[in-house]
């Protein structure tokens, strides 16, 4: 008979080891994409900028965008910066 090799817990394919390479117990962590309001500062800068560091994709939106673009690290093909003022109904 072969014997099937021992699989990761759940818990150990849930936890990333190595954020750099996004390797997840021997399984690829596949990317995700975020949409964040309120990233101009606070929780959702904080959460955009480690989600980016993280590899995702991020969507981040705020009133008033001067900036945010270069306070996130910069153009990126993972980055998309939104004006949107989610107190506003008409937005």
């Amino acid at each position: 008979s072969t014997e099937r090799p021992e699989r990761a817990s759940r818990r150990e394919r849930a936890q990333v080891t190595d954020p750099a390479t996004s390797r997840r117990a021997g399984y690829r962590a596949s990317m995700h994409t975020a949409f964040l309001t309120g990233c101009g500062s606070g929780f959702g800068f904080l959460t955009a900028a480690r989600l980016l560091a993280d590899g995702h994709r991020v969507v981040a939106t705020e009133p008033i965008i001067d900036g945010l673009e270069e306070r996130l690290g910069g153009p990126s093909e993972r980055l998309l910066v939104l004006p949107l003022d989610v107190r506003d109904r008409t937005a």
